[in-house]
């Protein structure tokens, strides 16, 4: 079977792996178009990627430096170490840069003793982390395992190395805020639906007194009759007077107060206007179920009105 032609982007991207293998770069040898190992990522992979960025992906030093900050970031992220902001990350990788490139003005064959000590702690700290940790990042930092990573990969060589577990735990945290994300979306949703109909409900105005007879009927006050033989200690007295009326109801789902809210406020008015708080029926499940009636209620008065003026029109 023959060979289908290659096209000119296959042969532009052949081209440039085969240059990213051959383009060698002083001091920092093969440039490289990823950052791999279990690792936190060193001066030279921090180099070698930048590179790559600029040769190969066509962008200035500003944007080829953010662009490897953010690869460089997913390892940290990984290891669970804050970090600084990116924007000094990026600082830091352009001061490298520059002193490469301060490096190179000079001739090898011609530099001075003090040259030489540059080039010399330069090439020893390329296999050192490229660190971008937080001023407090081992005190803010929970987990000891953690921090002794951290410790360790500061050391000359970076010993030590990200488990397996690590991986497992940064998706699966991953994954936690990703639910909690949705959750909050979820309750935010549906706490515009709930401004959305309490509005609807206040252009209609919800000011009329009804009487909530028809789905609760009135009891007689709470008396204990004289021929009880049970004690006051032995009776539990429920309160039997009903006094939330459909003014009240508009007031507190105009007002937005929920049930909670609305049972601190009722018991503290009703104390300070004198009322005994044990003859009153005031509890959350009985206002809960009286607001949800009364909002029926009032859903198909304005919808019979509505009908009734479209008729007449």
């Amino acid at each position: 079977m023959s060979e289908l032609p290659a096209t000119a982007s296959t042969l532009h991207i052949q081209t440039r792996q085969r240059s990213e293998h051959v383009v060698n770069i002083e001091l920092i040898g093969r440039i490289s178009h990823q950052i791999t190992g279990a690792k936190l990522p060193s001066n030279k992979q921090v180099l070698q990627l930048l590179f790559y960025n600029i040769r190969f992906v066509y962008r200035q030093l500003r944007e080829s430096a953010k662009l490897t900050i953010n690869a460089v970031l997913i390892f940290w992220q990984q290891a669970r170490i804050p970090t600084k902001d990116v924007a000094r990350c990026v600082d830091k990788l352009e001061s490298v840069y520059k002193l490469w490139q301060k490096i190179q003005k000079t001739v090898p064959n011609k530099r001075s003793d003090a040259q030489k000590k540059i080039v010399e702690d330069f090439s020893a700290k390329l296999d050192n982390l490229f660190d971008i940790a937080h001023r407090d990042a081992l005190q803010n930092m929970r987990i000891s395992e953690d921090k002794e990573f951290l410790i360790l990969q500061r050391q000359k060589g970076r010993p030590g190395s990200m488990a397996g577990a690590d991986m497992v735990l940064y998706r699966r945290q991953n994954r936690a805020d990703h639910r909690i994300e949705k959750e909050m979306s979820r309750k935010w949703k549906h706490q515009q639906m709930s401004e959305v109909n309490l509005e609807l409900n206040d252009d209609f105005g919800m000011d009329y007194e009804e009487d909530i007879g028809d789905s609760e009927p009135e009891v007689a006050e709470t008396n204990v009759k004289k021929n009880t033989k049970q004690t006051a200690s032995t009776c539990i007295n429920r309160g039997r007077k009903h006094f939330i009326t459909p003014r009240l109801l508009s007031a507190l789902d105009s007002a937005k107060v929920s049930d909670g809210k609305a049972m601190h406020i009722l018991m503290a008015t009703a104390e300070a206007l004198g009322h005994c708080t044990s003859d009153l029926v005031v509890n959350r499940s009985t206002l809960h179920r009286l607001r949800e009636e009364h909002r029926r209620k009032e859903t198909q008065r304005i919808q019979e009105s509505f009908i009734d003026k479209v008729y007449h029109d």
